[in-house]
């Protein structure tokens, strides 16, 4: 199945009787509340529709050339039967995750939740005793401080905004986690031990960490900002690097262990 840049392939609402695989260009998904994603080669769409006769949850257009390979709900079941399992607990976790954010909208729009707001509470990243690696941190601002130039993404748990330090000029991106998605899918103890892990590093060769605030619905990490993009994208767009390119990112990997 191809379609143009910009058509649509479903829209939010419609009935479901394809699933849908990614073979080559890029597509964005996107609902009336405002949510929106990009989806990319590989990765698929439409199997929620066939496994639970819910309507789309989602409409999905074209960013670029698109090639879809399209399957009816009859070959769904025939050549993804051993599969089905693991499918079904992706469309759970959707559910989880939907009612959590719905939760957490009803929580910001009540009353008692802006009357009791918490301020923005900044707490220092330390590196468990290791002062050398503590004093290469930035010196940041606080949470209100940060001046926000744009969004850079975002994904089933929050948002990652471009934000400035008044202070220094200096830019960072700072990832917003909703704390009722983490609680609601049990994610808690990955989340404090991605700040422990971060903590107890710094190089220049990887994304560090410069602090971390939380408020009443979000928890905060105040990152490095890597404008370039993300490795794995880049080569998954140009299949493979030339020589100099390879060793160059080679390099920086190994030097992360000096």
């Amino acid at each position: 199945m191809f379609c143009k840049n910009g058509e649509a392939v479903i829209k939010e609402g419609d009935e479901g009787d394809k699933f849908y695989i990614i073979k080559k260009g890029t597509c964005q998904w996107s609902k009336s509340n405002g949510e929106k994603g990009e989806l990319t080669e590989g990765m698929f769409f439409g199997e929620r529709a066939l496994r639970t006769k819910e309507r789309r949850a989602a409409t999905i257009a074209a960013t670029s050339e698109l090639l879809l390979l399209a399957m009816t709900a009859k070959d769904f079941e025939a050549l993804l039967g051993p599969v089905v399992e693991i499918i079904d607990g992706r469309i759970n976790q959707y559910k989880r995750m939907a009612e959590a954010f719905e939760k957490e909208q009803k929580e910001a729009q009540s009353p008692k939740a802006k009357e009791t707001t918490e301020s923005s509470e900044k707490q220092t990243s330390k590196s468990s005793g290791e002062e050398d690696i503590a004093s290469k941190r930035d010196k940041v601002c606080g949470l209100k401080e940060l001046v926000t130039i744009g969004l850079l993404g975002k994904g089933a748990f929050g948002y990652v905004s471009l934000v400035e330090d008044p202070k220094t000029s200096k830019s960072y991106a700072l990832k917003a986690i909703k704390k009722a998605q983490i609680v609601e899918l049990g994610q808690q103890a990955h989340i404090i031990s991605e700040k422990r892990v971060m903590e107890k590093m710094y190089n220049l060769f990887l994304v560090n960490l410069h602090c971390t605030y939380k408020d009443k619905l979000r928890v905060y990490f105040l990152l490095d900002a890597c404008l370039g993009g993300e490795l794995f994208t880049i080569l998954r767009h140009r299949r493979y690097f030339d020589e100099p390119t390879a060793r160059f990112y080679t390099a920086c990997v190994g030097m992360f262990f000096f």
